[in-house]
C-alpha cells in the first residue's frame, strides 16, 4: 500500500522536525514521536551502538517508552549470552536496508534465546522494523520502530515511510557530529585561553556583552581600568574614547584588518591591561553582524596554571632540584627565601640558577620567570599514573 496525501503531508512535517531536533548535541524527541505516530508503532527510537559490539547501545532519541536501565541491562546480558554461542541474535548490516524482525520467529529456541523472546513479549514488543541509518566514526545509529503482539505486522506503506525518513535522519546525524566537533573545539580553545590567563569578551551589535570568560570576569570585577556597566569600556576618559572608537571600527562592515591592540591604564597604578579588539569571525556566506571579540590580558598575572616543576624538567632537562628552584623564582621568592624554603644553602641556589640558565638558554631571572608564567606549555598538566607515580604532560 503506497503513501497517501495525508502521509505525504505528515512526512514533510516530520522531515522539518528532524533537522530542528538534531541541530543540538542532545536532540529533542519530537521527530521520532512523529515517526512513531505515522507508523502506528508502540515504540520508536534511534539507538547508538559501537560498531562490532553486539547489544551495547544507548538511546539517542526515543518515543513510546521510558528509559528503564534494568530492562536494557537484561536485554544486553541475554544478547551477549546468545552472541557468545552463535553471533548476533538480531543481525544488522551496515547498509540502510530495512529489516523486519519478528522476535517470536528469530528467537525460537530454549535457554537464553527463549528467555530473550519471552522478555520482549513481557515488555510488549513482538515485531520490529529496523535500519542502520548511519555507520560512521566507529558508531552505528539504528532507527527502529516496534509493535506489540496485538498489532498487525508492518506493511509496504510502513516500509515506504521508514525509507523516506532514513536519508534525513542520516543527514541530521552527520550534521550533529560536525556540531559536536565544532563545540568541542570551541570549548578547548576557550579553556586554553583561560589557562593562559587571557580573558575573552564578545559584544554584539547593540553593545551588549553576550559572552564573558572567567578570566575576563575576574579582570572586570576588579574595576581597575575596565568597566562593564552600563557597557564595556575603560574608566579613564582618554582610554575610553580610544576604546569605543576601536569597537565601532571593528563592528563596521568594512573592517578588514586583523585585531588591533591597545593598552588601558589602571587608576591603581599597576601595569595596564593589554587588549586586542577584532571583529567576531562569521561563517562563509553570512554577512558580518557587528559582533566584536576582545582579548584581555593582565600583565601582573601569569596563566591560571604556571609551569609545574615536572614540566620544567622535561622542557629543559633540569634536575628535580633545579626545577623546584625555577618554579619558586616564578612565585617571586628571592634566592635567600628559596634556600630557606627548600632547606638548602644560598650558594647551592646560585649554582642551580647557573645550571638552569645554561640548560634553558636564558641569561637572566626575569626572562626565566616570564617563560614560566607565560609559556603555552602551561596547558600541560601532570596526571596520576596507575602505579602511583606521577607522569608529566609530554612536551615535544
Amino acid at each position: 500500500m503506497a503513501m497517501n496525501a495525508a502521509d505525504m503531508k505528515s512526512l514533510g512535517l516530520a522531515v522539518d522536525r528532524v533537522y530542528r531536533d538534531f541541530c543540538k548535541v542532545h536532540p529533542d524527541n519530537g521527530s521520532i514521536e512523529m515517526v512513531r505516530s505515522m507508523l502506528g508503532a508502540t515504540t520508536a527510537g534511534i539507538q547508538a551502538m559501537p560498531l562490532n559490539a553486539a547489544f551495547r547501545f544507548d538511546y539517542l532519541v526515543r518515543s513510546g517508552f521510558d528509559f528503564r536501565p534494568h530492562v536494557d541491562n537484561r536485554i544486553r546480558a541475554l544478547g551477549r549470552e546468545i552472541g557468545a554461542g552463535r553471533g548476533d541474535a538480531i543481525p544488522l548490516a551496515a547498509d540502510p536496508a530495512i529489516r523486519i524482525v519478528d522476535f517470536g520467529d528469530c528467537l525460537a529456541g530454549d535457554g537464553a534465546v527463549g528467555e530473550l523472546r519471552s522478555y520482549f513479549a513481557h515488555i510488549g514488543i513482538r515485531q520490529a522494523m529496523m535500519s542502520t541509518c548511519l555507520a560512521e566514526h566507529s558508531w552505528r545509529y539504528v532507527l527502529f520502530a516496534a509493535r506489540s503482539p496485538g498489532q498487525a505486522p508492518f506493511d509496504d506503506r510502513d516500509i515506504a515511510v521508514m525509507n523516506a525518513m532514513i536519508p534525513h535522519f542520516r543527514s541530521a546525524l552527520r550534521a550533529r557530529t560536525r556540531l559536536i566537533v565544532s563545540e568541542r573545539l570551541a570549548e578547548s580553545c576557550s579553556s586554553g585561553l583561560d589557562r593562559l590567563g587571557i580573558g575573552v569578551v564578545v559584544i554584539n551589535a547593540r553593545g551588549q556583552m553576550v559572552e564573558v570568560s572567567p578570566v575576563a570576569e575576574r579582570i572586570l570585577s576588579a574595576k581597575d581600568g575596565l568597566v562593564s556597566s552600563p557597557r564595556f569600556g575603560a574608566s579613564t576618559g582618554s582610554d575610553n574614547r580610544r576604546l569605543q572608537a576601536l569597537l565601532r571600527r571593528a563592528a563596521s562592515p568594512d573592517w578588514e584588518q586583523g585585531g588591533v591592540a591597545m593598552a588601558v591604564e589602571r587608576p591603581s597604578g599597576l601595569p595596564g591591561y593589554e587588549l586586542v579588539v577584532d571583529a567576531l569571525p562569521q561563517p562563509i556566506g553570512l554577512p558580518a553582524d557587528g559582533s566584536v571579540v576582545i582579548y584581555l590580558r593582565d600583565r601582573m598575572e601569569g596563566p591560571a596554571q604556571a609551569l609545574e616543576a615536572g614540566l620544567l624538567q622535561e622542557l629543559f632537562g633540569l634536575t628535580e632540584a633545579e626545577a623546584l628552584v625555577a618554579r619558586a623564582a616564578a612565585d617571586g621568592r628571592s634566592s635567600h627565601e628559596i634556600a630557606s624554603d627548600l632547606g638548602i644553602r644560598y650558594n647551592t641556589v646560585r649554582a642551580h640558577f647557573r645550571s638552569i640558565f645554561a640548560k634553558s638558554g636564558f641569561t637572566n631571572r626575569v626572562d626565566l620567570v616570564h617563560m614560566v608564567l607565560n609559556s603555552p606549555a602551561s596547558l600541560g598538566h601532570r596526571v596520576p599514573d596507575p602505579a602511583g607515580e606521577q607522569h608529566h604532560a609530554r612536551v615535544a
